[in-house]
């Protein structure tokens, strides 16, 4: 069975994400989605089923609850889609040891997505982590010396 891939991660990205709704994650992902995302800010590492990687999401989901997710850009390879994207939220809540600020943040990301019967299976993952803490003062600006 073939999946449209693309529509899933629209779908997974625009039900899932934008809304905070981890139910709706188990439309979209397989009981043993593995993400990979060793460059993540919480330091998780590889996440080895569903149910995990709900719990490592909503650590976002509750230090950002109005996080968004946008699609910047998106390849798609048989049953893999490349996507590049942009995710904007509040700092509300606490996150990874730092209390909510109420700062904005706003950073880039990329991930390739791999389906396979009907439902996202696997996800390679990184997000400019660096910028996620500077904006919510957590570790300091690095600005490059003017002339």
């Amino acid at each position: 069975m073939t999946s449209d891939v693309g529509a899933l991660v629209r779908g997974f990205f625009n039900e899932a994400i934008n809304t905070g709704d981890l139910d709706a994650f188990d439309r979209y992902c397989g009981l043993d989605y593995v993400w990979h995302g060793g460059a993540d800010p919480g330091g998780l590492g590889d996440v080895h089923g569903l149910e995990n990687f709900k719990r490592a999401v909503a650590m976002f989901f509750t230090g950002f609850p109005d996080l968004k997710v946008e699609i910047l850009d998106m390849l798609i390879d048989g049953e893999r889609a490349a996507v590049r994207f942009r995710e904007t939220g509040t700092h509300r809540g606490p996150f990874v040891g730092v209390a909510p600020t109420g700062n904005t943040i706003t950073f880039a990301g990329m991930g390739i997505y791999r389906a396979e019967d009907g439902k996202l299976v696997e996800e390679w993952f990184v997000d400019d982590s660096r910028a996620i803490f500077e904006q919510i003062g957590a570790i300091p600006v690095i600005r490059e010396a003017s002339e």
